[in-house]
């Protein structure tokens, strides 16, 4: 079993680096916004942003948790790639969606949320933006990163999704508990109200607070909450 559960801890590792390198580069591309001797001040957006992240990860690694809860019972191929293509999927796609993102905050000074969907519903009005030698420069970029990551996916998680040998009744008993743990990473702890962006505010910086966001949990977050509203009576 530890072997198995090993897979999600890489998994959830994976995602975590992709998460900080993401906000590494955005410290750097918009260092300007940092005032001067306030630096200490802009890396302690990595401390504030952790339960966003944490609840942004807990997202990505539900559905190949699920997938992973099956193959201890079942043991079938398909799933290991099912959760494969899954996972590329999303590294392309959020690649993508960060890059947008990056681009979009220089232009507006926000994060893409349900008031900028423009640049998502329409990706290349954000290239738009930049000239000819910088869009070739972001493709460029875009391509390298989505190629790092996928390759670094490729060494370090398991292509196939381990199999416990334990007893059923192990498995029967130790499996459920890890989706009332994924649950609670989800909403951001066991506090009655669910973790809201607010939770990673520290600064009187607008542009530290930026930094902590989580732009992947804030922009679905802001979707989630306008579908709520639309489908009120």
């Amino acid at each position: 079993m530890i072997r198995s559960l090993l897979f999600l801890a890489k998994l959830t590792l994976y995602w975590l680096i992709f998460l900080t390198l993401n906000r590494i580069i955005f410290l750097i591309t918009y260092s300007g916004h940092i005032p001067e001797k306030k630096f200490i001040e802009a890396i302690l957006s990595f401390y504030y942003a952790v339960r966003l992240d944490a609840s942004t990860i807990a997202y990505l690694i539900s559905f190949p948790l699920m997938l992973w809860a099956l193959q201890q019972f079942v043991k079938k191929n398909f799933i290991n790639h099912i959760n494969h293509y899954y996972n590329l999927t999303m590294i392309v796609i959020l690649s993508l969606f960060l890059t947008i993102n990056m681009i979009a905050y220089g232009e507006t000074g926000t994060h893409i949320n349900h008031l900028t969907l423009e640049y998502i519903t329409h990706p290349m009005e954000a290239f738009y933006l930049l000239t000819a030698w910088q869009n070739i420069g972001v493709v460029i970029i875009v391509s390298l990163v989505i190629a790092f990551f996928i390759l670094f996916f490729r060494r370090m998680i398991l292509m196939v999704i381990p199999f416990t040998t334990n007893p059923m009744w192990f498995k029967i008993i130790v499996i459920p508990v890890l989706l009332p743990l994924i649950f609670f990473v989800l909403r951001g702890g066991i506090q009655q109200q669910p973790i809201n962006k607010t939770f990673a505010y520290y600064s009187d910086v607008q542009f530290f607070n930026d930094a902590a966001v989580n732009p992947i949990w804030l922009l679905g977050h802001d979707i989630a909450h306008d579908e709520k509203i639309n489908n009120k009576p």
